[in-house]
This record gives structure tokens, C-alpha cells and sequence, in this order.
């Protein structure tokens, strides 16, 4: 994600926001936070915020792979 990236479909104001938010996502799960997969399931989701923006930025093939990843890593 560059700093350029379009973000209008999604419900964050810049593409740095969203690249803090997962930032600290990361840190919470390194901590052993596993209560955040539902909040990142919404995320994930189909028409989520992460799949509009890799729909608006040209990589939702790619998107679909990592959210085939994360479901399988949280829903064993």
C-alpha cells in the first residue's frame, strides 16, 4: 500500500491509518491477543474494508489469496 493509494470505499481516512491499524493488529496478535479475529474477520470480509481497497487499488486477485490465509489460520 503506498501513500497514494485510493481509499474512498473504505472507512479510513488515509492509507496510513489503515497501515497503523494493522500495525497494531500485529503487535496485539505477537502478544497472544487471539479476541481480535473478529474484528478482523469484519475486515476481511467480502465488501470489507480490505477488500474494497484492494478492488480499488488494482490487487484484489491478490487480495482473495491473503484472505483465504487468514481464514484458514483463524478458523481451524
Amino acid at each position: 500500500m503506498t501513500d497514494d493509494s485510493d481509499v474512498v470505499w473504505t472507512r479510513f481516512e488515509t492509507p496510513e491509518e489503515i497501515r497503523l491499524l494493522i500495525d497494531s493488529y500485529i503487535e496485539e496478535l505477537r502478544r497472544g491477543n487471539i479476541y481480535l479475529t473478529g474484528e478482523l474477520s469484519l475486515l476481511f470480509a467480502p465488501t470489507g474494508a480490505f477488500q474494497e481497497h484492494s478492488i480499488s487499488n488494482g490487487w484484489g486477485k491478490e487480495f482473495l489469496i491473503l484472505a483465504e490465509q487468514f481464514d484458514n489460520v483463524c478458523w481451524i
